[in-house]
């Protein structure tokens, strides 16, 4: 995967403050096979971000990853300043549905989408 914003994608703060979502150094494997290896990526708060790529890049371990849904070897995930990595499921989604975004709207599309992310 690769951050095409420019910048090197690394977990940086903005002039509005700390992003709203941070990955650094994330590396998942299944068994002896890295699915993804070092994805570092922010995501500002009001910022639209979208995983592309063809089958088996590692979209979908990415989420489940970012929902709790699977453990990472190396690295970590912070929402809205808040440690996730190693929590479970069910407390990623419960501190994404009491976060605000910028425009003061509650994540409930996020939150929806990855309880059912988890599910699968």
């Amino acid at each position: 995967m690769t951050d095409d914003r420019g910048g090197d994608g690394s977990a940086e703060t903005t002039d509005n403050g700390p992003p709203l979502l941070a990955v650094d150094a994330l590396t998942v494997a299944y068994g002896a096979v890295e699915a993804i290896r070092d994805v570092s990526l922010t995501v500002a708060p009001g910022e639209i971000v979208a995983a592309l790529g063809p089958n088996g890049a590692g979209k979908t371990t990415l989420l489940r990853t970012l929902a709790g849904a699977l453990k990472p070897q190396h690295g970590s995930v912070t929402f809205d300043g808040d440690p996730l990595t190693g929590l479970s499921p069910e407390t990623v989604v419960r501190r994404m549905s009491r976060t605000r975004l910028s425009s003061k709207r509650r994540t409930r599309c996020m939150t929806w989408r990855l309880s059912h992310i988890t599910r699968s």
